[in-house]
């Protein structure tokens, strides 16, 4: 991680984690920001060959310097794709992939991790999900193949969390 504050210069590189609560690999980093200036970052996370891989949460820095308490979230799944993203209100949003569907966690400023939902149901292979934000409501395209071929879906979940239906883009 290397933190460069407007104006200013580069810093050194920083380790992100560390934790001996690792003894596998770490992959997949997605980096976000919020609007008062918290790096957030997520990676999945092997521990060893026979356990699933987990989804690891950071806040990396806030400002004026300091990181917040490494989180596990276990998924009972191989973790695939992974995205990151921060909404207006500092909510953290993540969606990833386990093997075919696509979930959803988010994180409240302050709160505690909601219960995965699946916001996606339909047949076959759904892959490589991306997200982005505007304000409060939160976009996400995926590679989907429920047709044979791969192609590009989206949906929006609402600043009051309610999501659309999906369309083929």
């Amino acid at each position: 991680f290397q933190f460069r504050p407007a104006g200013g210069a580069w810093g050194p590189s920083e380790l992100v984690d560390s934790s001996p609560a690792c003894s596998g690999s770490q992959m997949l980093p997605e980096i976000a920001l919020d609007g008062a200036g918290n790096a957030y970052v997520v990676w999945r996370e092997s521990h060893n060959l026979s356990t699933p891989p987990d989804i690891t949460y950071l806040r990396v820095r806030s400002p004026g310097g300091t990181g917040g308490a490494r989180e596990t979230r276990t998924s009972g799944f191989a973790v695939n794709g992974i995205a990151l993203s921060v909404t207006g209100d500092g909510t953290v949003h993540v969606v990833y992939e386990r093997p075919g569907d696509l979930y959803h966690i988010s994180k409240p400023s302050g709160g505690s991790w909601s219960a995965p939902y699946q916001f996606v149901t339909a047949a076959n292979s759904q892959s490589a999900p991306d997200l982005a934000v505007d304000g409060d409501t939160l976009y996400v395209v995926w590679t989907d193949g429920r047709s044979g071929n791969d192609d590009i879906y989206s949906i929006m979940r609402s600043n009051a969390g309610v999501w659309s239906l999906e369309e083929q883009v």
